[in-house]
């Protein structure tokens, strides 16, 4: 990224192991001459290429303002390694903001006050139910008057007698 006609990454470290299985698409990336034509289109650029063996692939990248960002190559293709490469050249010498908390960084609150769901306080009239009143219910007067307990009900024959089965 060119801040003020500056180019804000000053070193580029490309490490790889060529034995290594992760490795593949850096080692196919320096076979084909992509990175010899991105070095000589970006003469700005300070890159290195070291082999370390028994690691996984990994850019290095330093820039002006001595912020070094790692971005890690484990078993990416060639186009997506020079497309990381080309990232790492165009973006600037920062960390990400964080993402959270109000979304506006300003030193004064709003003058036009906290947002409301409704501004004016009040439902539109199509959304506001209407409230019914219920008739009151009276209740019948032999209801409500107190009535004598229930007599628990024993089924007799037509002798009066309470009839009970025994078995032996």
């Amino acid at each position: 990224m060119v801040s003020r006609g500056v180019w804000q990454l000053k070193n580029v470290k490309l490490f790889f192991s060529d034995v290594g299985g992760s490795s593949k698409g850096i080692v196919e990336l320096l076979e084909s001459g992509r990175l010899d034509r991105f070095a000589e289109m970006n003469k700005q650029l300070n890159l290195e290429v070291i082999r370390r063996r028994s690691t996984h692939p990994f850019l290095s990248c330093e820039y002006i303002n001595g912020y070094i960002k790692d971005v890690p190559l484990r078993n990416l293709s060639a186009t997506e390694a020079m497309g990381f490469l080309n990232d790492a050249r165009s973006s600037g010498g920062h960390r990400p903001l964080a993402h959270r908390g109000s979304k506006v960084v300003s030193n004064k609150a709003s003058i036009q006050g906290k947002w409301k769901p409704n501004i004016w306080g009040q439902y539109p009239q199509f959304q506001v139910e209407k409230v019914r009143t219920l008739p009151r219910f009276e209740w019948p007067e032999e209801i409500t008057t107190p009535r004598e307990p229930a007599k628990p009900r024993v089924k007799k024959d037509e002798q009066n007698t309470v009839r009970r089965k025994y078995s032996f």
